[in-house]
């Protein structure tokens, strides 16, 4: 008869090696600042020992670490929309980079059978008319002296 069963040994050290797999992702989960930091973590070790009637036992085990989640992050974002293409997009107050694209169509500039090309005039804003001005009512400023025209 051999050694009594010891934790280090049993199946060839294959359940100390998972043990010590589920320590180290239980220390990374503490870690990550991404993590909730309140939340507890924990390992089952499960060993199932089942007779098989001739003097030997069947040994089964598993190690199932208990991991935190996420932390719980808000945060506040601006939505717009491009009255041209009508995208739609949210972007963080302040953030520099690209904003995210929430939703998208496709704009084409040209007719993807005939290759022809969609053009449109400018919009001369000088060229419109503002209401009351008609009757008198409303005067331009030249913008630079104040003098009205």
């Amino acid at each position: 008869m051999g050694r009594n069963a010891e934790f280090d040994t049993l199946a060839g050290g294959e359940l100390n090696a998972q043990f010590r797999q589920a320590i180290r992702l239980v220390g990374r989960n503490i870690m990550d600042p991404n993590m909730d930091p309140a939340a507890s973590r924990g390992i089952t070790v499960t060993l199932s020992f089942k007779p098989r009637g001739d003097g030997t036992v069947g040994l089964g085990f598993k190690v199932v670490p208990k991991l935190a989640g996420p932390a719980k992050v808000e945060t506040t974002l601006l939505i717009g929309q491009d009255i041209r293409t009508g995208q739609v997009s949210m972007q963080e107050p302040g953030e520099i980079s690209r904003p995210v694209v929430v939703e998208a169509e496709e704009v084409r500039d040209y007719d993807p059978d005939t290759g022809e090309i969609y053009e449109q005039p400018p919009i001369d804003l000088r060229a419109k008319r503002w209401k009351g001005e008609a009757d008198g009512r409303i005067k331009r400023c030249d913008g630079v002296s104040g003098e009205s025209g």
